[in-house]
């Protein structure tokens, strides 16, 4: 009975232990069919969390709490998670993502809302007006949705409870954004480069977990993967105009080097 009681408790420690998988959903950033792999893998082990408001955000607190309820989760996806959560969580962290060329992502969304309608603030803007003035619109607003969300999506400075994003320069982000990208047990992909993504994840997973593979699943694609992303630019500098493309560039200054960095890195 003894024996039999030790070896449960030893297989729930060893559960409650294991590496939890925590993917960065970033909108329009492949994070669907990154997640389709994951829940392939590890079913029931694998769960979206999100926190139901459009601002809102996901903590190691909000994740700790849901593995006391669910302790045998293996991974989590969320849109509104963001590093660091390795020490509210308790538990080794093996962090996956994607990243894109910002312009190719602006384009992205606004097809995907138009072609989703007015449900978002956004998908209102995109539904009333053609990309070139959505993107003025935006720009204008400083809709940082649009404006380095990258950089700042995978900076780490956000953890301290007093500190603000806009508070910190964003060079700052930068270097903290490069600094998590480089950790041993984070793998941040090229949405451009997907099949090379799926693989360096699954590396990465398979580390904690040796049974995962990674099934490749292209979910809302709103472009044709036979035209190159080379060309797509070249197509939207065409439909925004040289002025608009190069003020978008500009305000993208941090995610065009992040993503420079990642390529880098990648060889």
């Amino acid at each position: 009975m003894g024996t039999a009681t030790s070896k449960s408790k030893a297989r729930k420690k060893s559960t409650n232990s294991a590496p939890l998988v925590v993917h960065i959903h970033l909108f329009k950033n492949a994070g669907t069919s990154i997640d389709l792999a994951l829940e392939k893998h590890f079913g029931r082990k694998w769960v979206n969390l999100d926190s139901g408001q459009p601002a809102g955000r996901v903590t190691g607190r909000d994740m700790a709490e849901l593995l006391k309820k669910k302790p045998k989760l293996q991974a989590i996806s969320s849109h509104q998670v963001r590093p660091p959560v390795d020490k509210a969580v308790g538990r080794p962290i093996r962090y996956v993502a994607a990243i894109r060329h910002p312009i190719a992502r602006v384009k992205s969304i606004y097809d995907f809302d138009r072609k989703r309608g007015p449900v978002t603030p956004m998908g209102k803007v995109a539904d009333k007006l053609d990309f070139p003035d959505y993107v003025a619109y935006l720009l204008a607003e400083n809709n940082q949705n649009i404006c380095n969300f990258q950089v700042r999506s995978f900076s780490t400075l956000r953890s301290a409870k007093t500190t603000k994003l806009d508070t910190i320069p964003l060079v700052r982000h930068l270097d903290a954004a490069r600094a998590f990208a480089a950790q041993d047990n984070v793998s941040i992909g090229h949405v451009d480069d997907f099949d090379r993504t799926s693989k360096d994840i699954e590396r990465l997973i398979k580390d904690a977990h040796p049974k995962f593979s990674f099934v490749v699943a292209h979910v809302n694609r709103t472009s044709s993967p036979s035209v190159s992303l080379d060309e797509r630019l070249c197509r939207l500098r065409d439909e925004l105009g040289d002025k608009l493309y190069t003020q978008l560039e500009q305000r993208n200054w941090a995610d065009l080097e992040l993503l420079a960095a990642l390529e880098d890195k990648r060889g």
